[in-house]
């Protein structure tokens, strides 16, 4: 059922745990994961976190692991959402740490149908969509779940170029940096 790949918290409460993952989801390499947590270091204490495109629930677990105050994982694979809830619940048990019932919450539905109907704003978001998907609705509409001070985390295929302006004239990309195939955006509000 699930990968041979391995994965672990690099940091925090969890710090070395390791994640199950499931059969069809495109984990982000530790070396990544490493790099884009050092650049949210001094935004993660009491941070309120979105994770899209949940997968293993990897990212919104470490953000919950390194102080984030709440992360909402969405994910559309039931499958998914049942290896996320196992691997946060095993995480809050083997660090015998009392899972309080608002630290998270895992929904089962599509990221743009979430984007397009949440109301509530948060201070990171993390975007990391199969590489093969278009995004462009989602770009367009995320926005509204950020305030000034959000920082949206994209996750995409450095091969395929992106004009965010083109595509929502109201984000900017404050910095890029890419690791092999990847290309992570951090993008704010203008």
């Amino acid at each position: 059922m699930t990968n041979k790949l391995t994965l672990r918290i690099t940091s925090g409460h969890f710090k070395n745990y390791k994640l199950d993952v499931g059969p069809m989801t495109k984990p982000v390499k530790e070396v990544v994961k490493l790099a884009v947590f050092s650049k949210l270091a001094g935004h993660l204490t009491e941070a309120k976190c979105l994770d899209l495109f949940a997968g293993s629930g990897n990212l919104g677990i470490e953000a919950l692991s390194r102080g984030a105050s709440h992360v909402k994982f969405v994910e559309i694979s039931g499958v998914a959402c049942k290896i996320i809830e196992s691997n946060i619940l095993n995480a809050f048990q083997k660090f015998q740490i009392d899972k309080p019932a608002n630290k998270y919450e895992i929904i089962r539905k599509d990221s743009l149908d979430f984007v397009s109907n949440d109301m509530e704003h948060y201070d990171i978001i993390f975007l990391d969509p199969p590489y093969d998907s278009h995004n462009t609705h989602l770009i367009k509409n995320i926005n509204q779940l950020m305030h000034k001070d959000s920082a949206l985390v994209f996750f995409r295929d450095k091969n395929i170029s992106l004009n965010i302006s083109n595509i929502n004239p109201a984000l900017i990309i404050e910095d890029s940096r890419s690791y092999g195939l990847t290309m992570i955006d951090f993008i704010k509000l203008i």
